[in-house]
């Protein structure tokens, strides 16, 4: 977070932090979805696509319910040039957890995979929420 909100002094030492964390909270217990998804973010900042995509798809197959995981690997996949790959995965997000960063993100989807009309859909939806 420290990178996201600016107030880190230096992003990348606080990346290095965060995955060591995720990495530990992996080992301590397996079974949970978060630090795959979190890390998902990381790597998917960092450009490095095909880290952030296993981490999001293991942390789906870790907890099918889980908003967050869908929402991390659908926005990875639109980082990476594949924004009609992420659309189904944040449609499950928004059925799962109607947040609003929910719809913009799926508003994002639509606008890079170039379908405008539902793009402005969850964008209004979002100013609605």
């Amino acid at each position: 977070m420290d990178v996201l909100l600016g107030s880190s002094s230096s992003p990348r030492e606080s990346f290095g932090e965060a995955i060591k964390l995720c990495k530990k909270a992996i080992a301590l217990d397996e079974s949970q979805d978060m630090p795959h998804w979190i890390l998902c973010y990381i790597y998917a900042y960092g450009r490095k696509f095909d880290k952030a995509i296993a981490e999001g798809e293991l942390a789906i197959a870790l907890n099918q319910n889980s908003a967050s995981a869908y929402m991390a690997l659908g926005r990875t996949l639109i980082y990476a040039g594949r924004p009609e790959e992420a659309i189904d995965l944040l449609k499950k997000a928004v059925r799962l957890n109607p947040f609003r960063s929910c719809y913009s993100t799926l508003g994002s989807a639509y606008r890079e995979a170039g379908q405008y009309e539902e793009a402005l859909i969850e964008f209004k939806r979002c100013i609605k929420n």
